[in-house]
């Protein structure tokens, strides 16, 4: 979600500062681990980390960590999900790191709404005439972190144009501080992917991390017509408690800021009401089948009344009570990549009682040939036929949606650690006040540094 703290001007400034508190230390820092996903050593822990799993034996990585992804990359530099022990050292290590991507897409429909703006996605609610094709390069991400004993820091801000003016603007994405108590309890505090599914927060903004070339509607940022709504400003805790030959059992617990009444934003500064939002997920990791991941979510929150949506669309006279149910099974061993996530959101109207239900999921496979991955993904989402009123100022409820179907079919070749070429085709279909039937061809080269 875009946090507009400056105009195109800042950013190179806001480079520039980063980049300073890097270099010095540009001796100690490490590259890009393109061998494995395991988390960090005890002598440099994890930022990202959570609390690990017990000792496993040479022959059997831990089965709390996360499963090597069969592209050959480090996504562990992203995911707030393997656990890792604390480092004794006293002196802060700090590292930047620099990802982006840059591209080509070509579609065959200009009525298109804007679901994905940052690679001229279509025509957004404002109306704008769209091209046919386009070239893109609207990322570039910074990944700052630091480290000292148990106690770790990360900054991602992202610098992000899109089709309104095409200009660059700064995006703080998250911002947490965390601290390793014991494989049990690690606690955190900032703004964070919250912990719902597997893919919210393992893949983030940087798209190398990613096997196809965007993130699933079901988990998309809160701007660009996510359901979930991905981020979180609260407290957390995580860890991993050993089920001995059953395997191993992985909770997180987080508490935050509610919605704010225009659900595609978030609120950093202040919540809206004093009302938070409560998300549990847990998972179990057995010992018969290293790399199965096996998870539920459990969230509850609230959305604001509000006035005129300023889209005169869906305004919302009543708050509304959110549930969210989710579950996701993933396995990323011997080479393959198998991500499948379901999720219903129901939201109750407090004046009214009428009920509202969106369900949706995705099926995301792949398998590796050496460098090449060839890669499917089909994502339904089904939204409420009763208008909810909690989607008033997404693209869902501008256009009308009512059913979205997504199926994209491609490769991703990883030539090395810090790059990553896809070539996709995709078949978009919306159902809704607006129709939508759309082909598209694209190539993304990713990278990170």
């Amino acid at each position: 979600m875009r946090t507009r703290l400056g105009g195109p001007r800042r950013a190179p400034l806001l480079l520039l500062s980063l980049a300073s508190l890097a270099l010095p230390r540009a001796s100690s820092a490490q590259s890009l681990d393109g061998a494995s996903t395991d988390a960090a050593p005890p002598s440099s822990p994890a930022v990202s980390a959570a609390p690990a799993a017990p000792e496993a034996p040479a022959s059997q990585a831990p089965a709390s960590e996360a499963p090597a992804d069969p592209q050959g990359f480090n996504a562990d530099l992203f995911a707030s999900g393997p656990p890792a022990s604390g480092a004794s050292g006293e002196d802060p290590s700090v590292r930047l790191q620099i990802f982006g991507d840059a591209g080509f897409v070509a579609r065959t429909a200009r009525d298109v709404w804007m679901l994905e703006p940052s690679t001229a996605g279509g025509q957004s609610a404002r109306g704008m005439e769209v091209p046919w094709n386009t070239f893109h390069a609207a990322h570039v991400d910074l990944f700052l972190t630091s480290s000292v004993g148990r106690l770790d820091f990360l900054a991602e801000t992202l610098l992000e144009a899109d089709m309104e003016d095409n200009e660059f603007r700064i995006d703080v994405e998250r911002v947490q501080v965390s601290y390793l108590v014991s494989n049990a309890l690690r606690v955190k505090l900032g703004r964070v992917h919250q912990a719902f599914g597997y893919y919210n927060d393992t893949y983030h903004h940087g798209s190398i991390f990613e096997l196809t070339t965007g993130r699933p509607f079901l988990v998309q940022f809160e701007d660009m017509g996510g359901v979930i709504g991905p981020h979180l400003v609260g407290a957390m805790i995580d860890g991993t408690f050993s089920l001995g030959g059953a395997g191993d059992l992985r909770y997180d617990l987080e508490v935050g800021n509610g919605h704010l009444p225009d659900i595609t934003a978030i609120a950093n500064a202040g919540a809206a009401s004093n009302f938070k939002r409560v998300n549990l997920r847990v998972r179990w990791m057995p010992r018969f089948l290293d790399g199965l991941i096996v998870g539920v979510n459990g969230a509850l929150d609230e959305v604001p009344a509000m006035g005129d949506s300023g889209h005169g669309v869906n305004m919302r006279p009543n708050a509304l009570g959110e549930l969210i149910g989710g579950v996701h099974l993933v396995y990323m061993e011997h080479h393959a990549h198998v991500l499948v996530e379901g999720a219903v959101v129901r939201h109750t109207d407090r004046g009214t009682g009428d009920v509202y239900e969106t369900a949706g999921g995705f099926a995301e496979l792949g398998y590796a040939f050496g460098d090449w991955t060839p890669y499917v993904r089909w994502e339904s989402l089904r939204l409420s036929r009763g208008d909810d009123p909690a989607w008033a100022t997404t693209v869902f409820g501008m256009r009308g949606a009512r059913d979205v179907r997504d199926a994209r079919v491609g490769v991703n070749w990883h030539p090395n650690e810090h790059l990553a070429l896809k070539l996709e085709a995709r078949w978009l279909d919306v159902d809704g006040a607006v129709d939508t039937q759309q082909a598209s061809g694209q190539f993304q080269l990713a990278f990170g540094f």
